[in-house]
């Protein structure tokens, strides 16, 4: 079975368009390998400019926060009883004061 010269003719006439299909599957190709080192690019930059929580931190903080807020409510009674001792401090203590003191001073020695 060999080719015939009608064969050729058609296979000539479509010569030109199968070349066209040709470049432009290898163009897809290229476009899509293109975009996808983009992409790369893209995931690779926002990982190094976020900043990653480590998995143990969780703990932690729950324990500081804890830890803060069972300080901050024995400081709270703290500062209220030093409130009410100052008070009943200054209400004990009354002392007289000159009002010419600190007046006069004597540079002769």
């Amino acid at each position: 079975m060999g080719v015939q010269p009608i064969d050729l003719q058609t296979m000539f006439a479509q010569l030109d368009k199968i070349s066209n299909s040709q470049v432009q599957q290898t163009q897809a190709a290229q476009v899509q390998s293109a975009l996808k080192q983009e992409e790369l690019a893209r995931k690779q930059t926002e990982a190094k400019a976020t900043v990653e929580e480590p998995a143990k931190l969780g703990d932690g903080l729950a324990s500081i926060k804890d830890q803060d807020k069972h300080h901050n409510g024995h400081n709270k009674n703290r500062k209220q009883k030093e409130d009410i001792d100052s008070e009943s401090e200054e209400k004990e203590k009354s002392f007289f004061s000159d009002p010419t003191l600190g007046q006069h001073i004597d540079v002769s020695g």
